[in-house]
């Protein structure tokens, strides 16, 4: 027995080390690598629709728009097709008043509250049937372009193997409220991550906030799914071809660094990992291929780590008793746990500790999975926003 309680206990520690420290420090290593975008101007001719489903934007929205055909390249081959979710505020209004300035704008208001994942299926049967363009850009409401972004997303299509690419996310906020400055260092370092997994053709999951892929190979995302830019990045890899890293295409959001909505929208993307898990059959043995491997150690070691998180506290606690260094474990975890309430009160006075924020925010983002797998196994789950921010 206790033998079996050790093995789990550094088997999970092991894990949890390799998804978090080893794997990300080994793409990191790597990432200067990533692939060098040439030749920009080879795809100006291609048609390009820009898909985006908005919930009440009417704060971002114009500079949405006005960022997008800043874009050097020629406007009449793009359409940017924008659904909107029954919006409650001035949202429609501003587009409508673009559409003279911008007649690339194709607006589709939704009568009723559909989730982004079925508005963008809906969006691009549409742009299907009355433009047909052969690369699309799927972007958030509040995600800001540069006048290259569009160019330089598109560059790395000359390559025929090439069937997604991801744009650089640089991520800022307002004000350092909250788990902001976790969430800014989190970001930075998924960049990293993703550039690394570019130098083997296997980003693994988009950043809705602007990614790329080719018009033939966009499957519509299954009713109820949650996250349809996982989805459909995974399906360019799934179908064969290669999955890239832009490292010149910038795209700019902002976050509210609010524990509350950041926990929130957690568990939300946690219900749309796990059904993306159980989706993709083809990749479960983590040794089926380089994307397989890329992908069980990036992402769904991540998801299992709260349930590693658990093996290790209870195996620490059976162990204990028996080893005097078990013993020092399960202290130094137990200190760990308690930096979460200890993080909330210093909050509280405005006292803020960097080590302490960073691991009572880990901890956090485990609880937050652990919610969402549960949430995935009840089922009934909606696309629709509840609010903006999740």
């Amino acid at each position: 027995m206790l033998i079996i309680a050790s093995i789990l206990l550094f088997t999970s520690i092991f894990l949890i080390a390799y998804t978090y420290v080893i794997f990300p420090q080994w793409m990191i290593s790597i990432s200067g690598k990533s692939l060098k975008i040439s030749k920009e101007n080879q795809f100006l001719n291609k048609k390009i629709a820009v898909l985006i489903a908005a919930y009440n934007e009417e704060e971002v929205i114009e500079q949405k728009i006005r960022t997008t055909f800043l874009t050097k390249y020629p406007h009449s081959n793009i359409e940017c097709w924008i659904g909107t979710d029954k919006c409650s505020d001035k949202t429609d209004e501003i587009i409508k008043s673009l559409q003279a300035e911008f007649p690339q704008i194709k607006h589709i208001p939704f009568a009723e509250r559909t989730g982004k994942p079925q508005i963008i299926n809906q969006l691009f049967e549409m742009q299907k049937q009355n433009f047909n363009a052969e690369l699309l850009i799927l972007t958030d409401a509040d995600t800001l372009f540069d006048e290259n972004t569009i160019i330089n997303i598109i560059a790395p299509f000359h390559d025929a193997k090439i069937g997604g690419v991801q744009s650089v996310f640089e991520v800022y906020t307002a004000s350092e409220k909250g788990v902001s400055a976790q969430e800014i260092k989190y970001n930075q370092r998924e960049v990293k991550i993703k550039q690394g997994e570019g130098v083997f053709g296997s980003v693994i999951g988009a950043s809705g906030a602007c990614y790329a892929i080719r018009s033939d190979l966009y499957m519509p995302v299954p009713k109820g799914f949650l996250v349809d830019d996982f989805f459909l990045f995974l399906q360019v890899l799934n179908k064969g071809f290669q999955t890239v890293f832009a490292n010149n295409a910038i795209a700019r959001i902002e976050i509210s660094g609010d524990s509350a909505i950041e926990f929130k929208r957690k568990i939300r993307i946690s219900v749309g990992n796990f059904q993306n898990l159980f989706y993709f059959t083809k990749f479960l043995n983590p040794f089926a291929n380089k994307y397989a491997f890329i992908y069980w150690s990036h992402k769904v070691l991540r998801w299992l780590t709260p349930f590693f998180m658990l093996i290790v506290l209870i195996t620490n606690v059976l162990l204990a008793s028996h080893n005097y260094y078990f013993e020092i474990l399960l202290y130094l975890q137990l200190i760990g746990y308690l930096s979460l309430p200890l993080d909330y009160l210093l909050s509280k006075v405005k006292i803020k500790v960097d080590v302490l924020r960073f691991v009572s925010h880990f901890i956090l983002m485990n609880i937050a999975l652990l919610f969402g797998f549960f949430k995935y196994l009840k089922g009934n789950n909606s696309g629709v926003w509840n609010t903006k921010n999740n």
